[in-house]
């Protein structure tokens, strides 16, 4: 889902999220909260029994075009929290 650019998936143009877009954007200082809003409105619209609990985005120390997503979350059963995390790299 979260991978998944808006309008590649055949028959159903509006699976996916943003995040490959919002990752080539420049950075006017608020790419994180735009990473962060586009998982919470895909996942919440796609997969709404996911209950995220916190993310957490950083740029990567070997390269300043990567940011690193982790994604803590629950689902409505199970009460252990999982993880999910992305490499979101955007250089050319």
């Amino acid at each position: 889902l979260l991978l998944t650019i808006k309008g590649e998936r055949l028959g159903n143009p509006t699976f996916g999220s943003d995040l490959m877009r919002i990752i080539f954007e420049p950075d006017a200082g608020d790419i994180d909260n735009k990473i962060e809003e586009s998982i919470r409105s895909s996942m919440s619209e796609w997969l709404p029994s996911i209950n995220i609990n916190n993310i957490e985005i950083s740029t990567s120390e070997q390269n300043p075009h990567t940011k690193n997503v982790k994604i803590l979350f629950k689902t409505n059963i199970s009460v252990e929290e999982k993880e999910v995390e992305l490499e979101l790299n955007g250089a050319p």
